[in-house]
């Protein structure tokens, strides 16, 4: 029997995660404060992957604007989603988030995209986890936009996650 190979059923996770019943589903019993603050995956590749986080009562601060740890939440699901992809009916891994730190560079009221484009390096990383036997880190990024006046992403904040991961 082969072993299970990173990746080899990610059209299929594609597919349920973009569905929108079930990505309620997941994020209502896996992230429900991702839920509660209406985060929503819009795109979706093994490359990259897009989050939408609402500018609500759900998400804001007293200040008028989005909430930091609203916006944490979103960037980390965007980064997370595309190891998760990998994993899905394949190999078992352990994965943690193990630090994380963020710049903000203008308030955010109105919907927020968090945009993460290092899926193949996430991958990369996961292999050689699996392939040593060793624990491996990967410092992956998150950026946040919104679409300003004139109809051009702004730049909000960026995140850096360090992910780690471990075969079992």
């Amino acid at each position: 029997m082969q072993a299970p190979i990173l990746g080899q059923h990610a059209p299929e996770f594609m597919k349920l995660f973009l569905s929108p019943l079930k990505q309620k589903l997941f994020l209502l019993s896996k992230l429900p404060a991702a839920w509660f603050m209406g985060v929503k995956m819009k795109t979706l590749t093994p490359e990259r992957s897009i989050v939408h986080l609402p500018f609500s009562w759900y998400s804001k601060n007293p200040f008028k604007s989005t909430y930091f740890a609203a916006q944490a939440a979103a960037a980390e699901l965007s980064t997370g989603i595309l190891a998760n992809m990998q994993l899905y009916k394949g190999p078992k891994m352990s994965m943690l988030v193990t630090g994380m730190r963020a710049e903000y560079f203008k308030k955010v009221n109105k919907t927020a995209r968090f945009v993460c484009e290092q899926g193949q390096d996430i991958k990369a990383c996961m292999q050689k986890a699996i392939d040593t036997g060793e624990g491996q880190r990967i410092e992956i990024i998150s950026e946040g936009y919104m679409t300003g006046p004139d109809g051009q992403d702004i730049l909000v904040s960026r995140f850096y996650f360090e992910w780690s991961f471990k075969a079992k």
